[in-house]
C-alpha cells in the first residue's frame, strides 16, 4: 500500500471526476481511492477542489465541473 500526500490524491480524484462526469456526493468520491478513508478526507478533497475553482457545489454535499449543466438542465425546455 502506497500512501499519497493530499495534492496528489486530489488530482486523481479531479481526474476521475472528469473521467467520470456527472454530480459526485463524498460517497461516490470515496469509491476513488485506493484505500477507504474516514469520510471527512472525500468531503475535505471535494472541498478543497471546489475552493481552487475546479468543481461547482450543485447542493450540499454535491458537486460537479463547472459548466456541465447537470443541476440545470431539468427546468429549460
Amino acid at each position: 500500500m502506497q500512501i499519497i500526500g493530499a495534492i496528489e490524491r486530489r488530482q486523481r480524484l479531479l481526474q476521475a471526476i472528469r473521467e467520470g462526469g456527472g454530480q459526485w456526493t463524498w460517497q461516490r468520491a470515496r469509491e476513488t481511492y485506493e484505500v477507504r478513508p474516514e469520510p471527512r478526507i472525500p468531503r475535505r478533497d471535494l472541498q478543497e477542489l471546489t475552493r481552487a475553482g475546479y468543481l461547482t457545489r450543485v447542493e450540499t454535499g454535491v458537486y460537479e465541473i463547472p459548466g456541465s449543466g447537470e443541476a440545470h438542465g431539468g427546468s429549460e425546455q
